[in-house]
């Protein structure tokens, strides 16, 4: 069975659908203001307006990072189009708060911390990984051209004359790429995958190219060295040997190929398998078979093995694979870029995934 990828609606698209949005309920739910109608074409093109409604409030960097996820970065002509989408969505969704991106590597470190794992060196990546993106490769932009600007990858702009970040920006970048790494594992970590052509283990996604045609380049092996710096937490390498494999199997699998009702990631209509199948990320899932609706024995257990990695055996709070997709209110992970599908603890889903975490052979 397959699955479809998550739609990214071009501003052409979305334009033609404007019409068919006059008078829905779109209209009577959003409130007036600038950008109300730019949003209403575009996002309405896929979603209902209770999938973006209900979307936890995010200050100006998250909603940057997640229109840029729906819609990509957009031509020259569009930005004014992507502007006004995303004020209007700071004006009457935003918090006001403190940068989400900076909020969630906080998060996720002291988690690890916790848990008994180690960020990866911060000392390492000022002086060796940062350089990098402000580096001139042959035939290539530098990232800086575009992380500096609308991208979920936000890196901090240097000050004016300077050839290099000072140490606030720097620790802004760090606290950024913390968030696309997974620590001591570079083949799982967005940073080095999306910039390494497929052909040589990459994904097939970076709208700026690939960087390197090889691990053996000596700057993805720079990147790869400092993921290195960082473990971790070692109660969750081995929580395989702990749950139960009959469990996984009848409570969380069926949460993975659920599709939900609703329009785009946050409000549903994408199962979980539709990125996770696809996209390199720690949760890779073996593809389903051809005209096969779930999967076999043999592809369940490799995946067990694979969602055991995000789980801390009987502690659902500090188990990734639970805290990813819950409402950040609800103690959540701030940012998930497959969306927020539970709001509350007691989601039947939730749960079901709170029984496995509990679980034993």
């Amino acid at each position: 069975m397959q699955f479809p990828m998550p739609v990214r609606v071009t501003y052409l698209t979305a334009a033609l659908t404007v019409s068919l949005l006059s008078g829905s309920a779109w209209a009577q739910k959003l409130p007036d203001g600038p950008g109300r109608k730019e949003f209403e074409e575009v996002c309405g093109a896929c979603h209902e307006p209770e999938a973006v409604l209900g979307i936890d409030k995010m200050g100006r960097d998250g909603w940057q990072q997640k229109v840029t996820q729906m819609i990509g970065p957009g031509t020259p002509e569009q930005q004014p189009t992507i502007r006004a989408i995303v004020n209007y969505l700071v004006t009457n969704l935003g918090t006001g708060g403190a940068n989400p991106a900076s909020t969630a590597a906080s998060s996720a470190n002291t988690s690890s911390r916790a848990a008994g794992g180690k960020a990866p060196d911060y000392e390492f990546f000022k002086a060796n990984v940062q350089p990098v993106f402000a580096k001139k490769r042959e035939g290539q932009a530098r990232c800086i051209l575009c992380h500096t600007l609308g991208t979920p990858f936000r890196l901090a702009a240097m000050s004016p004359g300077a050839t290099s970040w000072n140490e606030e920006q720097s620790r802004q970048n760090y606290q950024s790429a913390l968030r696309l790494v997974f620590p001591g594992d570079p083949d799982s970590s967005r940073l080095l995958v999306h910039t390494l052509a497929p052909e040589a283990g990459g994904d097939p996604f970076h709208g700026g190219g690939k960087k390197f045609l090889s691990k053996q380049d000596p700057d993805w092996q720079t990147w790869a060295a400092w993921v290195r710096t960082g473990s971790e937490p070692p109660d969750t390498i081995h929580a395989a040997d702990v749950l139960s494999f009959e469990v996984y199997r009848k409570r969380v699998e069926p949460v993975l190929l659920n599709p939900r009702e609703g329009g785009g990631a946050e409000g549903g209509g994408v199962p979980c398998v539709s990125c996770h199948m696809t996209v390199i990320t720690r949760m890779r899932l073996t593809p389903l078979s051809e005209g096969s609706r779930t999967w076999t024995e043999a592809q369940s257990r490799h995946n067990f093995e694979v969602v055991s990695r995000l789980v801390t055996p009987g502690q659902p709070g500090q188990s990734p694979l639970l805290q990813k997709a819950l409402a950040s209110s609800e103690g959540g992970s701030p940012v998930h870029t497959g969306g927020k599908y539970w709001k509350t603890k007691d989601d039947a889903e939730y749960k079901a995934l709170v029984e496995f975490v509990e679980s034993h052979r």
